[in-house]
């Protein structure tokens, strides 16, 4: 047998041999790039709630608008989550502060000096992941789930309790965009820094005089933490 059909049989041989190997070695790359991973996060910032708007009511025909004008306060919150290449979904509990400084009631306004109040929620997150670099993400989602409000009670110089102290539960709508710089080559290390929209049902009371709070939607700024892991 000629030297050169020898050579042309061991190159088709070799080709039949590394081709599964070649193709296994790309199966199990795929699957370790695929491959879920955890995670843990914190987050801390300010929100943007600086007012609140209102149905006071004086009495059963008498509904006037109002508002109740807020300083906005902390906003912190912590997540656990698993990501894969490119989506992530997240249980996350956050919180925020406020206190009131001043009162609107149709045409009267008045700064008071008021209590302290505060938000908590409880929502259920799916996100989309991309690239710029890779180290620098962006990511972005929704979620949704179970809050409560509790406002503080305000008085006019008039002596008009007209805002009386209430709290309240809540369906909770959030949307948040960010992006994420990853300290290390595995990616088990990242900071972010997003915004978050939430918005929240207003809490309520049925006394005299009474008060309505409307749906109500701010934002928050926060810069965070996450440590990734297998």
């Amino acid at each position: 047998m000629k030297p050169s059909v020898l050579l042309l049989a061991a190159t088709v041989l070799a080709s039949g041999v590394g081709a599964p190997a070649s193709a296994e070695q790309s199966r199990t790359d795929d699957t370790v790039r695929e491959a879920p991973r955890y995670y843990l996060g914190l987050h801390g910032g300010m929100n943007q709630l600086t007012e609140w708007p209102a149905k006071v009511r004086l009495g059963a025909p008498v509904v006037i608008d109002g508002k109740a004008e807020l300083k906005s306060g902390y906003a912190a919150g912590v997540v656990i989550g698993r990501q894969r290449e490119h989506t992530r979904i997240e249980l996350e509990y956050q919180q925020g502060g406020l206190k009131l400084k001043g009162l609107e009631l149709g045409a009267v306004a008045e700064p008071v000096a008021g209590d302290k109040g505060r938000y908590r929620a409880l929502t259920l997150n799916g996100l989309l992941t991309g690239k710029f670099t890779e180290r620098w993400h962006a990511y972005g989602g929704v979620g949704v789930g179970f809050g409560r409000v509790d406002l503080p009670a305000g008085e006019f110089s008039s002596g008009c309790n007209c805002f009386p102290k209430v709290s309240g539960n809540g369906l909770v709508v959030l949307a948040k965009l960010g992006t994420e710089y990853q300290f290390d080559r595995d990616g088990n290390h990242r900071a972010y820094l997003q915004y978050t929209w939430l918005s929240m049902r207003g809490p309520s009371s049925s006394g005299s005089p009474g008060i309505e709070y409307d749906r109500k939607l701010f934002g928050a700024v926060t810069l965070g933490y996450r440590y990734v892991f297998d």
